[in-house]
C-alpha cells in the first residue's frame, strides 16, 4: 500500500548518482571474473525507487535495507541459486550499490 508520505527518487537519478561506483565494480568483476548482480531491478519500479512503502521506511541508512524489506529481492537470489546450478561452477559475485540514496536535506 502507498502513502502519500512515501519518498521515491527516479531511477535515472539514481543510475547518474552511482555510474563511477558501478563501473569500478564492473571494471573489478572483469579483472576477478566475477558475475556482478544489480539489485535496481528488484527496488525500482516503473522508473521510481522508493525509500519508503505505507509510510514505512525501507532503508535504515542511504543505501541499506532495513531487515524486513529484504523481502523485494527474492527474486535475485532465487535467479542466483539457478545460475550456480546450472554451471556446475562456484558463483563469483558483485553487486552494484542499492538504489534509492534518498536524502531528505530541502
Amino acid at each position: 500500500m502507498e502513502s502519500k508520505s512515501d519518498i521515491s527518487v527516479p531511477l535515472v537519478n539514481y543510475e547518474k548518482r552511482n555510474r563511477l561506483a558501478n563501473s569500478a565494480i564492473d571494471v573489478a568483476a572483469l579483472q576477478c571474473h566475477a558475475k556482478v548482480i544489480d539489485p535496481a531491478p528488484y527496488l525500482c519500479e516503473k522508473g521510481q525507487c522508493k525509500g519508503s512503502k505505507g509510510g514505512a521506511p525501507l532503508y535504515f541508512d542511504d543505501n541499506h535495507l532495513v531487515d524486513s524489506d529484504n523481502e523485494q529481492l527474492r527474486g535475485m537470489y532465487r535467479f542466483l541459486a539457478y545460475s550456480g546450478q546450472a554451471s556446475g561452477a562456484p558463483l563469483s559475485l558483485g553487486l552494484h550499490t542499492s538504489p534509492p540514496h534518498i536524502s531528505t536535506v530541502r
